[in-house]
């Protein structure tokens, strides 16, 4: 029974929250080449993060291209009134051109992480994050046996442009609960510690609903669950002790504002 519970991957997570969750309201062309010109790193790691304005990271994530790229490796549509984009994949840098008139005339670029497979051309993942109906880019930038991380832009139907979320590479692969319109994420810590935490996006902030962090304590094969919900703007948090067999009963669902 501990074992079982102790094994963690981002499915069995989905496993343990495939409930409702309430809480949250509501192909292929050669290479494209690339110039100094045409492309610009979306916030460099570099930056000191409190020096970055939100006029800033907007001009850094997507910018302005006078001349069309002579090719491209994929060819992807968001929506059926929304956008298309162009990607392009070499040297670990993946390359979005946004499409008008099926004219590239914005781009922005990130570092991805392909695995080892250099010569992959898919390098971008599609998912509505915020439930718009149009498909919003994830760029994976870590990813190991365990979890996955990815830098996220949502589309911006106002400005036309691709806007990226703060700090989305901080929490992991997504799972997306469209009946609460909520994301959640695992986090495997190590093989006796995982944290299940769910958010909502509010614009382009992530906002934490609740989370739960398990540790396994191997003197008193008890388990230490601290839970964190987001009630009124408050985050409240308590800590319980549980067996295995509580633990399996035990999920993000149980976790609820108080009345």
């Amino acid at each position: 029974m501990i074992a079982r519970s102790l094994s963690f991957t981002a499915a069995a997570s989905a496993l343990w929250t495939v409930a409702a969750l309430t809480g949250c309201n509501p192909p292929v062309t050669p290479e494209a080449p690339k110039t100094p010109q045409q492309t610009e790193q979306p916030d460099s790691q570099d930056t000191p993060e409190n020096t970055r304005t939100p006029d800033a990271e907007q001009h850094n994530a997507t910018a302005d291209i006078q001349d069309t790229p002579e090719d491209a490796d994929m060819t992807y549509e968001l929506s059926k009134t929304g956008p298309m984009v162009m990607t392009h994949c070499e040297a670990a840098q993946a390359t979005v051109y946004l499409l008008k008139d099926n004219k590239p005339y914005r781009v922005f670029s990130s570092e991805v992480d392909l695995m080892g497979n250099q010569d992959s051309k898919v390098c971008i993942q599609l998912l509505d994050l915020n439930f718009d109906n149009i498909q919003d880019i994830l760029i994976p930038t870590s990813i190991g046996m365990h979890n996955t991380y990815y830098r996220a832009w949502l589309w911006n139907s106002n400005s036309g442009a691709f806007e990226e979320i703060p700090d989305f590479s901080k929490l992991g692969a997504p799972i997306l609960h469209p009946e609460s319109q909520s994301l959640e994420f695992s986090t495997h810590i190590s093989a006796a510690e995982y944290e299940l935490a769910e958010y909502r996006l509010e614009g382009k902030t992530p906002v934490l609903c609740r989370a739960m962090h398990v540790a396994h304590d191997a003197d008193t094969d008890r388990f230490t669950v601290t839970s964190r919900i987001n009630q009124d703007g408050q985050i409240l948090e308590k800590t319980d002790k549980l067996s295995a067999e509580e633990l399996n009963d035990f999920s993000l669902r149980n976790l609820q504002p108080e009345e």
